[in-house]
């Protein structure tokens, strides 16, 4: 059986892993020697994330990093996606290794934090692409890097394209401002979200602030900040995956996580720039290029230098856990 004090602990890892906004969109479980972790839709992103892809991607990015800290405490997990009227749940059932599993990116669990500043010009050398490539398990994901002149090329109309969308109306702004945290106190409290320090901007009230948000994210404004940040990343990566369903999402959660790890191991920082992946039309534009071949993209990660900001907070183990009727 899986005792109270090594599920506290996984799931004290898990509550780690990145998610869209930090809403942090999960629930954990336990029944005998099985993981449950269930999607938590009072967390969703109906603007954002209107298909709930990026919730399960961070459901298999929570995944991911439970099974780590199972391998550290000398299990053998294997994940099962369960879907059932719709609703896609993950397991993770348990067996003892013979061996203790090299617990190298586990010790970076901690450690790893969405970089939400501006990167240094450097480009990362050409064995973090490697390492980072070989970071993923999974056969259905790929990763293509791009940097650069090509990267600008390739990104910058969709970017644009779906940002129009995004911004045309108050409902992203209005779902954006539900989920900043505009001071320290409230972040703390909250336990979640986008802490306002975490992207260098300065500690403000909570209806200060919300104005403030509404003045500043204009598509225009927001086309040229996402078009700085495009310009002045070093390095691109774009995972992307065979098909577009609940595991295929999960699948991509998966590598994203040990993707992420890996990056913070080696010193580099990594962000987002999802814009182009949260419009369905805008995406499927993406999926026809050259580059990618028909596969479907998932996530746009920034790759660079960065100096630590302040971190975005977790809540704690117990207000993630439920209990399951066996």
């Amino acid at each position: 059986m899986l005792s109270e004090e090594l599920f506290n602990e996984i799931v004290r890892c898990a509550v780690m892993a990145p998610s869209g906004h930090n809403t942090q969109p999960w629930l954990f479980s336990k029944k005998k020697n099985t993981i449950v972790i269930s999607p938590d839709f009072r967390r969703a992103l109906p603007v954002a994330d209107p298909q709930n892809r990026e919730l399960y991607i961070s459901l298999g990015c929570a995944a991911e990093t439970a099974m780590i800290a199972l391998r550290n405490h000398g299990f053998e997990p294997e994940l099962k996606v369960c879907s059932t009227s719709g609703i896609t749940t993950l397991e993770i059932d348990l067996a003892k290794a013979e061996t203790k599993a090299d617990s190298d990116l586990y010790t970076w669990i901690s450690a790893r934090q969405t970089a939400r500043g501006t990167f240094a010009k450097d480009l990362p050398a050409r064995h973090v692409s490697e390492q980072l490539r070989d970071a993923i398990a999974s056969s259905n994901v790929r990763i293509y890097f791009i940097q650069g002149k090509e990267a600008f090329e390739l990104l910058s109309p969709y970017l644009a394209e779906a940002n129009r969308v995004q911004t045309a109306g108050n409902a992203y702004r209005n779902e954006l401002i539900q989920w900043m945290r505009f001071s320290r106190s409230e972040a703390i409290h909250k336990s979640d979200g986008l802490y306002t320090a975490s992207s260098g901007l300065p500690t403000i009230g909570r209806t200060f602030g919300g104005w403030l948000i509404k003045q500043i994210i204009t598509t225009a404004n927001e086309e040229k900040r996402q078009l700085k940040l495009l310009k002045t990343t070093p390095l691109f990566a774009i995972i992307a995956t065979n098909g577009d369903d609940h595991e295929q999402w999960v699948q991509t959660g998966l590598a994203l996580q040990r993707i992420a790890l890996t990056a913070t191991k080696l010193g580099i920082a990594h962000a987002y720039l999802n814009t182009p992946c949260q419009v369905e039309t805008v995406r499927k534009k993406l999926a026809s290029t050259k580059l990618l071949q028909d596969s479907t993209p998932q996530v746009i990660i920034r790759l660079g230098y960065a100096k630590p900001m302040p971190r975005a907070f977790r809540r704690s183990a117990k207000e993630v856990m439920i209990n399951l009727t066996e």
